[in-house]
Order: structure tokens, then C-alpha cells, then sequence
């Protein structure tokens, strides 16, 4: 979760925002564009009007001040595919990470790349996936094969620079 809703800059700088949408075009309707990201739970939930964030839910377990969640991204959906947006790709339904999830990442030369996962952010317990990925420029593929379905699995890249005429790690 970020906190991009309880920042005390934010908020500050949300009340000169709204006083200057009153003073400039006579209502406070600008503050809703800095709703849409620094509320978003609250802002599909209908609860951004009116925009001086008296209508946003400060109850456990609503999102309205929780920034950019879990749940927001996951459902990021392009409703105007006409604009060639790319549509969501098959295998990010649920149904596709039951045995497996594929990611990608660019790499760059002369680095060394170790893919990592846990299970419990709070343990911290990082695991290697595979060995070290010698960077070359390329963008490299990872499928993890290992997800037993109820697991909900984060992934780290490490990298390390590798001296010019060093062979990367094994």
C-alpha cells in the first residue's frame, strides 16, 4: 500500500490546490483530478464529491486513503481499447497464475541479475529463482513454475556489477 493519501504535503498542498480552483473558475471541482491518484479506493468508490475530502471513509478497512493498492492496480482495465491500448493479455487472469506467473525485465551489460521470491513480505526470507542472468542488453523472460495456486508470491530483482573481464556469478 503506498501512502500517497496521508501525506501531510499532499494535503497541504490539496487546500491551495482547491482555494485556487475557487478563486480561478469559482468551485473547487480541480481537486478531484488529485483524487483520482491520491485516493483512488475512495474515487471509484464515489466518495471524492464533494473534492475537499470530507466524503472519503476514514473506517478500518475501506481504501479511501491508501493510495495506489493491491486492488487498484489489479483491476486496471483499458475501457477505450479503440485508442490501441494494449487489451489485458491472457495471462494475467487469475486463472493463468494458478501454476505459474512470467514477468520480464530489461537487463544491462557488464551487470549480473538474481531473481528472488518470498511468500510473507513481513519474513523477509528471500529465495533465489534459478541462478544468476548475465545482463546483456536484452530484455530477459522469468516464468516461475513453482505456485501451488493459494500463494500470493513477490518477486525482486537483485544486481550487481560485474568488473570488465570478470565471468558473472554461477
Amino acid at each position: 500500500m503506498a501512502h500517497a493519501g496521508r501525506d501531510p504535503l499532499w494535503l497541504a498542498c490539496m487546500v491551495v490546490a482547491l482555494q485556487d480552483s475557487i478563486w480561478a473558475v469559482g468551485n473547487p471541482n480541480a481537486g478531484d483530478l488529485c483524487l483520482r491518484c491520491h485516493t483512488p479506493g475512495g474515487w471509484l468508490a464515489g466518495r471524492s464529491d464533494p473534492p475537499n475530502l470530507t466524503a472519503l471513509s476514514t473506517a478500518s478497512g475501506d481504501p479511501d486513503f491508501d493510495g495506489i493498492n493491491c486492488d487498484l492496480c489489479h483491476r486496471m482495465v483499458d475501457p477505450m481499447s479503440g485508442l490501441r491500448q494494449p487489451d489485458v493479455p491472457p495471462e494475467t487472469t487469475p486463472e493463468a497464475f494458478a501454476s505459474s506467473f512470467s514477468f520480464q525485465f530489461a537487463t544491462l551489460p557488464d551487470r549480473s541479475y538474481q531473481v528472488q521470491y518470498c511468500d510473507a513480505l513481513q519474513a523477509g526470507d528471500w529465495q533465489d529463482l534459478g541462478g544468476a542472468i548475465p545482463g546483456d542488453g536484452t530484455t530477459v523472460p522469468i516464468t516461475d513454475t513453482g505456485l501451488s495456486g493459494e500463494s500470493h508470491r513477490f518477486y525482486r530483482v537483485q544486481s550487481t556489477l560485474d568488473p570488465p573481464g570478470m565471468d558473472p556469478p554461477s
